[in-house]
């Protein structure tokens, strides 16, 4: 059977992640043998999440699941952990009286009961009543509602999800209104202020990482460079030292370390180094973002057809995805300065080649937009079973990345 799953993560108000909402499906849309039931959805539940496993994929986090009516009456929740499910009830579910009690059961056991897209309705507040969480469409004004109706019906001690903030004014808005936690993709989008100037270090980075798409590179003076700067030789040296390559003894010099990684590698751990540095200012959560696609844009290109498109310049589509939000300007102005290739610069800027339909293809999973996932796969004629392990597989190496740089 095709799984696929996906996550969106839920925010709090300092903009960290607390939680990730999982998006799944067990097929794709227009394929004649998968069959939509509860049973289907069980088997990815319990297939999907334990197999992959929910703690890997939620990285620790709590993991908001949706819920029919049916699979919450079969107890299908007490298949998954209760202290890191958030049971979501999808706004289909019957309240009966039958099913208020499951809830309360589920709660008592410590699980999370979440509302989801809650409007004002009689048959709701005694579920409304138990909630952790009741998550408020912002686009819908019958939603938003939603706070005050319950408030007039003595309902207070649920906590609000704001969903589908789009923007960072959104953002700053729904806090305003007392939310406690926020979702959408508001951290991916830039808001141009004022022309930010790049910091000095990133700019000696992308300098250096010039220096690694020469085309006669001269490792002596790469390695002259890296050791002015004792942060980027320690940064190096943790990092070619890593259960990533587990070479067989410790490597202790920086001619060494260029020696054993080699140009690739050199270049995509200084544009790791040079967008962590880019990103100090912005939400954690937007470098494991660009990280996270990166990877799984390079893990997609290697089930692919070889070709004349280099694997590196897959990671650096993904990686710098994100760019214009990092630094605060078109991504148009800043490419101008960026030593990477042209096709991954037309890629970026959304022109049409095989770097920008791998991007679209990984943006599209992210989001659980099954139907444009469909699309991207059939145009690269990706078998649709590489999907989810490649996209775990991602967040296993994106985890290990951050647990040794901490």
């Amino acid at each position: 059977m095709e799984v696929f799953v996906a996550r969106q993560p839920i925010f709090n108000g300092k903009i960290e992640v607390v939680a990730y909402e999982l998006l799944y499906r067990n097929g794709m849309l227009n394929r004649a043998e998968i069959i939509d039931d509860n049973k289907a959805t069980t088997d990815v539940l319990t297939n999907v999440f334990l197999q992959m496993g929910i703690d890997t994929i939620a990285e620790g986090k709590r993991a908001f699941v949706n819920f029919n009516e049916a699979l919450l009456l079969q107890q299908v929740p007490r298949l998954l952990p209760a202290n890191i499910l958030a049971v979501e009830i999808l706004e289909t579910v019957v309240p009966t009286e039958t099913l208020l009690q499951v809830c309360k059961q589920l709660k008592q056991e410590g699980y999370w009961v979440v509302l989801d897209d809650f409007v004002p309705s009689q048959a709701w507040l005694p579920l409304a009543k138990i909630a952790d969480i009741i998550k408020i469409d912002f686009k819908n004004p019958k939603s938003l509602e939603a706070r005050n109706y319950l408030l007039r019906h003595d309902v207070h001690q649920p906590e609000y999800l704001a969903e589908k903030i789009e923007t960072k004014e959104e953002f700053v808005q729904a806090r305003k209104q007392g939310y406690s936690y926020f979702q959408g993709y508001f951290f991916q989008k830039p808001v141009i202020l004022s022309q930010k100037e790049m910091p000095l270090s990133s700019i000696q980075h992308l300098r250096l990482l010039k220096e690694l798409y020469a085309e006669n590179i001269d490792m002596k003076r790469f390695e002259e460079i890296v050791k002015r700067d004792m942060s980027l030789s320690y940064l190096l040296l943790k990092y070619v030292n890593s259960a990533f390559f587990s070479f067989r003894s410790q490597v202790q010099s920086i001619r060494h370390a260029a020696a054993l990684l080699g140009q690739r590698e050199l270049a995509k751990w200084l544009a790791l180094i040079t967008l962590r540095n880019l990103g100090k200012e912005q939400p954690s959560e937007l470098l494991h973002v660009a990280v996270l696609r990166g990877r799984h844009c390079e893990l997609i290109a290697a089930c692919l057809p070889k070709g004349r498109t280099a694997i590196e310049n897959f990671f650096f589509t993904g990686l710098f995805s994100l760019l214009d939000v990092f630094i605060g300007k078109p991504i148009e102005d800043i490419l101008e300065f960026l030593p990477i290739a042209k096709e991954v610069k037309q890629a970026l800027v959304g022109e049409k080649n095989l770097l920008n339909t791998v991007l679209n293809l990984i943006v599209s999973y992210e989001k659980g937009d099954w139907h444009k996932v469909q699309q991207y796969s059939d145009e690269l004629k990706l078998p649709y079973d590489q999907l989810a392990p490649t996209y775990v597989s991602a967040i296993c190496w994106e985890q290990e990345l951050f647990r040794k740089d901490s």
